[in-house]
């Protein structure tokens, strides 16, 4: 068939480099060869089970070799796969998988009194292949059908047969995580995933020598890197261990002795690898760019690391993952670190922006407006959520043919220089004693201070309207902090009524499963306080 979908560039890898390393997790690595063969092993046990078209998978693991497995064989199958978090709370959970109809769940033994609770509920009998290498799975409940690993090789490796996949149709449902408000789920297609991996390909000059190393988990959507464009590119993808991610020794470790072309993760594990990673005991010299998203990254600490890596590029990737990545700024050495932000930079190949003000006129340029994006990586729309997929594209009409775009909720600026600013968030404007406050330009006056490693306004409702702002920080050890002064910088800065009624120093932040601070959590631990 015509259509180029996922899977085929795994087909391609294993028939140019079919000893190439695909994958590597700990001491066991895939080559091509046997990743594609894998995959056509799980893929024909699925359709023994009656999955294909139109059904969902979820895939429900810690970071594991078997994780990219299960990606493919699912798109092989037609399904499309959904990204479960282990650690995500239970009815939350079951929601998830209740809303998708998920039946099959790709797992680990260590999570099966999980699934079995989750059975329960189910009408259907819930499938749950274990990917952890159990050889024997045992279950009290009728309901939970266990297939174990064993069983999946004894499946023929022969490529599965072609079946009707369009480009068009569902490739993964990514939940958002939830950290400022409801998930949703974000349905992107063989097309937009395509098209997400061909532009970083060629924007990143990606090639099979690059090693990248795979932070973050599969349900946060900076994995795409890794599952979706290493690949495409037939490099290798370098899956961090749970454990070494909150051991940046151990992470700096694996970046030197594993010849990690390629680093991309959020801001915080970046600046962990900084303070207590022991760059200077390690030999990076294979490094050759450091990619950061997913929040913004404070200037002085961007310095920090270019000073410590002064070879390495760096750049700033944004996006939402209803677009994927859309912008591109790579880090000037002209950076003093006394900026109060990184621009998010110019948009990529094939993707259009738009910057429009509260009535979807145009703003000026240089003027705040909301950013709304058009790619050929942008989400097909929410998972069954039509009243949502009515708000969140806008239509215009270029040339006589109308384009979709999308409203990304973030205020952003498109300056002088031709780069485009972000500004926060339009749902993270609050308002305190009657007046809007944008907390990221809070945020980014704390960062100024040399002493604050990270930092994070909210506000706190105590009832009555008896809202506040409150600023927590986290210390970065260089030098003493004193709050006189940084209340000094702010009441020079801001208008009285932006001043943090509190200033909590915190040894760290509630954070997400993909190291975004949680702002609700922070926000309901002060409510309690």
């Amino acid at each position: 068939m015509s259509d180029h979908l996922i899977q085929h560039n795994l087909a391609r890898a294993a028939d140019i480099y079919p000893q190439g390393i695909a994958c590597k997790f700990l001491d066991a690595c895939l080559t091509y060869a046997q990743f594609e063969s894998k995959t056509n092993q799980l893929a024909r046990l699925m359709l023994d089970l009656g999955i294909g078209g139109g059904h969902r998978v979820g895939i429900m693991t810690g970071r594991r070799l078997e994780v990219p497995i299960a990606v493919y064989a699912t798109l092989k199958t037609g399904a499309a796969f959904v990204p479960l978090d282990p650690d995500m709370a239970f009815e939350r959970l079951r929601e998830l998988i209740k809303t998708c109809e998920i039946d099959v769940i790709i797992s680990e033994q260590r999570l099966q009194a999980t699934l079995e609770k989750l059975a329960v509920t189910k009408t259907k009998p819930l499938h749950f292949i274990d990917c952890s290498g159990a050889d024997r799975l045992v279950t009290k409940q009728p309901h939970l059908h266990c297939v174990s690993w064993s069983t999946i090789d004894q499946h023929s490796t022969v490529p599965v047969p072609e079946l009707n996949i369009r480009a068009s149709d569902a490739a993964y449902i990514m939940f958002t995580s939830g950290s400022t408000g409801v998930p949703k789920g974000i349905v992107h297609t063989h097309s937009s995933a395509n098209a997400y991996a061909r532009l970083t390909v060629d924007h990143y000059a990606i090639t099979h020598c690059d090693v990248l190393g795979a932070h973050s988990p599969l349900h946060f959507d900076m994995s795409t890197m890794a599952f979706l464009t290493m690949p495409m590119a037939a490099g290798t993808a370098v899956i961090i261990p749970d454990v070494c991610t909150r051991l940046p020794a151990s992470m700096s470790k694996i970046i030197q002795d594993d010849g990690i072309t390629i680093w991309y993760s959020v801001p915080y594990a970046i600046i962990q690898l900084i303070t207590r990673g022991a760059l200077e005991a390690r030999n990076l010299e294979k490094l050759r760019w450091i990619l950061y998203g997913g929040e913004p990254f404070s200037p002085h600490h961007i310095r920090k690391l270019m000073d410590s890596l002064p070879k390495v590029s760096v750049s700033n990737v944004f996006g939402p993952a209803e677009t994927n990545q859309c912008t591109h700024y790579t880090v000037p050495d002209s950076l003093s670190g006394d900026e109060d932000a990184v621009p998010i930079g110019e948009f990529w190949n094939e993707a259009k922006a738009l910057i429009l003000d509260v009535n979807d006129n145009p703003v000026e340029q240089g003027k705040l407006g909301e950013l709304l994006v058009h790619s050929p990586a942008m989400m097909k729309g929410y998972f069954r959520r039509p009243e949502l997929n009515q708000k969140c594209f806008y239509e215009k009409v270029d040339d006589g043919q109308s384009i979709s775009y999308y409203r990304t909720g973030d205020l952003a600026t498109l300056g002088d220089d031709g780069l485009y600013y972000y500004s926060g968030r339009v749902d993270q404007q609050v308002k305190i004693r009657g007046n809007r406050i944008e907390i990221n330009e809070i945020e980014n006056i704390v960062l100024t201070h040399p002493g604050v490693q990270e930092a994070v306004a909210y506000a706190v409702d105590r009832g009555s309207e008896n809202e506040r702002l409150n600023v927590s920080v986290i210390l970065s050890g260089e030098t003493c902090f004193d709050e006189v002064s940084l209340r000094s910088v702010l009441a020079s800065s801001v208008p009285p009524f932006a001043i943090p009624d509190r200033i909590i120093i915190r040894p760290e932040f509630p954070r997400t499963t993909s190291g975004k601070v949680d702002r609700r959590r922070l926000s309901m631990q002060e409510r309690i306080d």
